[in-house]
């Protein structure tokens, strides 16, 4: 006797089997949240920095945001170009620096002071330039990563 077809039974089990894959597929595919988010910090810090380094700052004085970052806002940095929201953060930002800062800049040789410096930088003796490194902490889903600015470089690394 030949069989044409299979049986209702037989379909029953491959539509499970399908379905126990899927879900394990879907579960070792999911998005790395922390990483995306360490990622989108020492991007926004390097890109300052970046500006910082780019910027002559011997000119004329534009009010000093050029090269400055507010770290205390670093996770409500969201938007994008035309005002559009770009991202949205999912670990838990915390920054580690002296109570004084609340704003990082960064000069032409990429060094690390407090915002509160004249922007013309004419002053090298070392005034507003920070004495410690910056600890950025990111935490999410019992995960920790860190992003530490070096002082006197102004380096952005990221530790575990």
């Amino acid at each position: 006797m030949k069989r044409y077809a299979y049986s209702l039974l037989e379909l029953i089990f491959i539509i499970v089997i399908i379905g126990i894959l899927t879900g394990i597929a879907f579960y070792g595919f999911r998005p790395d949240y922390l990483r995306n988010d360490v990622a989108k910090v020492v991007m926004e810090l390097e890109n300052t920095r970046y500006q910082g380094v780019g910027y002559d700052k011997t000119g004329l004085s534009t009010g000093g945001s050029i090269g400055c970052i507010d770290l205390n806002d670093l996770d409500k940095n969201t938007t994008g170009l035309g005002g559009t929201k770009d991202y949205k953060f999912h670990s838990k930002v915390e920054v580690e620096v002296p109570s004084s800062l609340e704003v990082a800049c960064f000069d032409t040789f990429g060094r690390v002071f407090d915002g509160k410096k004249d922007n013309n930088l004419t002053d090298l003796t070392g005034n507003g330039y920070l004495k410690v490194d910056v600890k950025i902490s990111l935490q999410y889903g019992g995960k920790t990563r860190y992003i530490i600015i070096d002082h006197l470089s102004g380096f952005i690394r990221v530790k575990r």
